[in-house]
């Protein structure tokens, strides 16, 4: 699991993990990772052999004894070529969707400010600004502060 992939994840409004019944050592491997990004877990082709087993696993990985979080990550079974399991796992998004409202605030608020950051410093000119404070601090009593509120 990559930064880029937990960057993904926090800008999303609902992070989905797909698993396969076969999957059980790249979980293993991935465990960290997965787990702090994965909202809901998917096991698709569940109706291959090991599937059960594979649920009671990653269960047992989500357990709040070996994870940090104290949230309920649901895991759906699905059978995506037989459509079985996708009503499930459209409640289980609805449901995660209404819990994450919180999160989806705070990563709005978030962009919005580093948004509007971005804008208000799009007139401001570097090395005018360098060539600005130079001049300040050849007076006697330079203050940055004073300095920002009087710049512009």
């Amino acid at each position: 699991m990559g930064q880029s992939e937990i960057e993904i994840a926090g800008l999303a409004d609902i992070t989905i993990v797909v698993v396969v019944p076969e999957s059980g050592d790249e979980v293993q491997t991935m465990k960290a990772g997965l787990m702090e990004i994965a909202d809901i877990f998917v096991i698709n082709k569940s109706d291959r052999p090991g599937a059960d087993l594979f649920e009671r696993n990653l269960k047992l990985m989500l357990a709040p004894a070996f994870t940090k979080s104290d949230k309920e990550v649901p895991i759906v079974k699905t059978v995506a070529t037989e459509k079985k399991g996708i009503h499930e796992l459209h409640e289980a998004i609805k449901n995660n969707l209404t819990r994450n409202e919180e999160r989806r605030l705070s990563l709005l608020t978030e962009k919005a400010w580093q948004l509007l950051i971005n804008k208000k410093m799009k007139e401001v000119d570097k090395m005018k600004l360098r060539q600005s404070i130079e001049a300040g601090m050849n007076s006697d009593h330079f203050n940055l502060y004073s300095f920002i509120e009087n710049y512009g």
